[in-house]
């Protein structure tokens, strides 16, 4: 980006490399992420300039150059929620803690008609406070409701039936994921596996959710909500993120404005 020198590679994504650049003006470092032109909307990142949200990154400038997009977001030396999830089986508190942080981050993006739509552990981000950022809106669309979508974009284990057979879908996928990331969480597993993505799909598209005991009997009915294969029938159940906030009894005991103030003890510090 014009303006910027590269200081060093941070990552290698799905759909490009993380870099992270200095601003000659300032002096201030950034993560700059380079994605193809097919997967940018200057609407959608007109709109993600605008948020801002204690568990979302922030997003700033973006340019076009050649066949290439590339954006800017706040420099995070953190480490993914997955990596710690794969060493570490989560107490009900802390899946308690994470989970509604996320629920947070997802109820602002469709407040402002964004839906995420790569929605899975690796693009969450613990910060050195505990707390959580949500990254990465390379899948990310603008849909204003009713309008819906239709491609077929995200992580196999964790897209939503409707997704995958082509229906058309608006936000409704996102809370299907969340309850796979609610699963993840919860068991350290993806509830629906296969070889191939092909495989995967099918067993999302046929095969009910197994729970081992270890599931909270509270974590284990929201669960199976999200995870209704009809949306339609998905969403009378429940309804929305704030509605899941403040009606399921894992989060009765959390007060949510602590919580988004970040005023709360975290069960784990990076």
């Amino acid at each position: 980006m014009s303006g910027y020198g590269f200081v060093r590679k941070l990552g290698e994504g799905e759909q490009g490399q993380v870099v992270e650049v200095i601003n000659y003006r300032d002096q201030k470092n950034y993560a700059a992420k380079q994605i193809s032109l097919n997967l940018f909307s200057e609407k959608l990142f007109q709109r993600l300039q605008q948020l801002n949200h204690p568990n979302i990154v922030k997003v700033f400038e973006y340019e076009i150059s050649n066949n290439s997009a590339y954006y800017l977001m706040e420099l995070l030396h953190e480490q993914s929620l997955y990596k710690y999830i794969r060493n570490h089986q989560l107490e009900l508190e802390a899946i308690q803690f994470y989970s509604a942080q996320v629920l947070l981050a997802l109820d602002y993006l469709h407040k402002n008609d964004v839906i995420y739509r790569d929605l899975k552990s690796e693009n969450l981000l613990l910060m050195k406070n505990g707390f959580l950022k949500l990254v990465d809106f390379d899948l990310s669309k603008l849909v204003k409701h009713p309008q819906k979508t239709n491609t077929l974009c995200g992580s196999p284990g964790f897209m939503a039936p409707e997704a995958i057979q082509g229906q058309g879908y608006n936000n409704s996928v996102d809370y299907w994921s969340f309850g796979i990331l609610l699963y993840e969480f919860s068991t350290g597993d993806l509830p629906f596996k296969g070889k191939t993505p092909y495989e995967v799909y099918q067993a999302i598209l046929n095969e009910k959710v197994e729970f081992p005991n270890c599931i909270d009997k509270s974590v284990k009915s929201l669960i199976q909500q999200l995870l209704t294969k009809n949306p339609l029938n998905r969403m009378k159940k429940v309804k929305n993120f704030e509605y899941i906030l403040k009606e399921s009894e894992i989060y009765s005991s959390l007060d949510i404005n602590d919580l988004y103030n970040q005023k709360l003890l975290a069960p784990y510090y990076p």
